[in-house]
């Protein structure tokens, strides 16, 4: 679920830079972007040491 969202936003953040004329409104979105991918990563990370814990 959480995942689902990250991935929602960061499609939703990547249309509007996508759409962003201003090369400030760029960095302000790639700056976003780059934390989305940050959170999502560590979730993962996290989930999957989760996952090895209960299967030992």
């Amino acid at each position: 679920m959480r995942l689902d969202i990250l991935d929602l936003l960061r499609e939703e953040m990547a249309q509007w830079l996508d759409e962003a004329q201003d090369e400030s409104k760029r960095e302000c979105l790639e700056n976003v972007l780059g934390h989305i991918s940050a959170i999502e990563l560590d979730f993962r990370q996290r989930l999957s040491t989760a996952r090895e814990k209960a299967g030992t």
